[in-house]
């Protein structure tokens, strides 16, 4: 079961999407949520940023970056993983965080 779904409020309208294992008990939780100022709220409502990511839990992670290759073209911001190390672009250059 699934549901998109607009929600009013004063400041303004959310855009809700919503899942669930249960028919019979309907929508159980938010998996995606946008407020009225664009922040975007994944596995979690109230966003307090443009991505706002729901916190880990012994379960699974907040947020995955599978392994792949370099873009061709990085922009300044974009992340990446190699399988070995996490890059980063900035100021016209790759990054490399060392993990340890």
């Amino acid at each position: 079961m699934a549901r998109i779904a607009t929600k009013l409020t004063g400041s303004g309208s959310e855009l809700h999407f919503g899942t669930s294992n249960s028919y019979a008990s309907g929508i159980m939780n938010d998996a995606l949520m946008i407020d009225p100022s664009g922040y975007v709220g994944i596995g979690q409502s109230g966003p307090t940023a443009l991505a706002d990511f729901a916190a880990a839990t012994t379960a699974r992670a907040s947020l995955r970056l599978r392994s792949g290759t370099a873009p061709t073209s990085p922009n300044d911001g974009d992340i990446w993983y190699d399988g070995t190390n996490i890059k980063m672009r900035q100021g016209g250059t790759t990054k490399t965080f060392t993990l340890t």
